[in-house]
């Protein structure tokens, strides 16, 4: 096993144990830079709090052109679609206008009336769930519900599900 401290993070111990090698990087090395497996790298920031602290401060950026002087910007590829055109990829101003587009969507009251649905999705989904066989979790709960929860909010049609659900894939 490499050092979580300093070695590579995403080798086959991470692919076969992702949560395993992130408590140990958590516990020796919580903010550290990591290289990614496509190339390049990044900071993986671990615990709650340390995580809360990059998200609330402006200096820290998701897309790494706006670090960059403005003149050379439009000058270098963003992250590869669709990626890259993901809100939550995206920094302030594109993040806010695209927020602002969904927020309404999110609010207190329209979350807790969405409440008893999403109940009778899980609930659904775990009642479908053999008991005599292994389950991909991730495949048959984890990736239906939150795709069924945000057709709920979007009002996507129960017949249309299945092929928004392959778009949000793609």
């Amino acid at each position: 096993m490499t050092d979580p401290a300093t070695g590579p993070v995403f080798t086959d111990d991470y692919w076969r144990s992702p949560f395993t090698v992130l408590a140990g990087v958590r516990e020796q090395a919580p903010v550290r830079e990591v290289e990614l497996p496509e190339g390049g790298s990044t900071w993986l920031v671990t615990r709650y709090a340390d995580a809360r602290t990059v998200l609330a401060d402006p200096r820290f950026v998701k897309d790494f052109r706006n670090t960059l002087p403005p003149e050379q910007r439009g000058a270098v590829p963003g992250l590869p679609s669709p990626g890259g055109d993901m809100m939550l990829m995206n920094d302030p101003p594109v993040h806010t206008r695209l927020r602002k587009l969904v927020v309404k969507a999110f609010t207190v009251r329209r979350v807790a009336a969405l409440r008893p649905r999403v109940e009778a999705m899980a609930g659904a989904l775990l009642g479908g769930m053999p008991t005599d066989a292994p389950v991909d979790v991730v495949a048959e709960y984890a990736v239906p519900l939150p795709t069924g929860v945000i057709c709920e909010l979007l009002g996507v049609p129960p017949d249309d599900r299945v092929a928004f659900g392959a778009w949000s894939t793609t």
